[in-house]
């Protein structure tokens, strides 16, 4: 459908992990914004996880730290779910962790954003750029590289 989100056919993702086993791969990193991940996906791919033996982790696409940032960088995104949702994966998939994409919508919270997730438990924050807008690729860079 062209959205992005592996959640959309996780009946085809489901199938897949089952299919594969860690004589094939150790891990599987799942890129996600959280909004489909439910209790019942949640226990399923931890179950898949023990009878494969196949390590999951997620990275959660988080472009804010507060309701309304996140709610206006990601319309239609409900704030409270999907950070409900990614302290729910971490209890059970430790080494998952946080993108924030840097845009104009949600560049005043950048700086906050690694002890925010931090203080959730993530295992780690990345912070990038829309690469499609120059200004935040500079506004990035000065933030933190010093202008290098």
């Amino acid at each position: 459908d062209g959205t992005g989100e592996i959640f959309t056919k996780y009946n085809l993702l489901k199938n897949f992990l089952n299919s594969i086993d860690s004589s094939i791969t150790q891990k599987i990193q799942f890129m996600t914004n959280g909004s489909l991940i439910t209790d019942d996906i949640i226990n399923e791919l931890q179950e898949i996880s023990k009878k494969t033996k196949v390590i999951y982790s997620f990275k959660f696409s988080i472009d804010g730290i507060s309701k309304n940032t996140y709610e206006t960088s990601r319309p239609g995104g409900n704030f409270e779910q999907t950070i409900d949702n990614f302290k729910k994966v971490l209890k059970y998939f430790p080494d998952s962790g946080v993108i924030f994409v840097v845009k104009k919508t949600n560049c005043h919270e950048a700086d906050k954003s690694y002890s925010f997730f931090e203080e959730l438990g993530s295992a780690y924050t990345e912070i990038t750029a829309d690469f499609f807008d120059k200004d935040m690729i500079k506004y990035t860079k000065n933030l933190y590289h010093n202008g290098d």
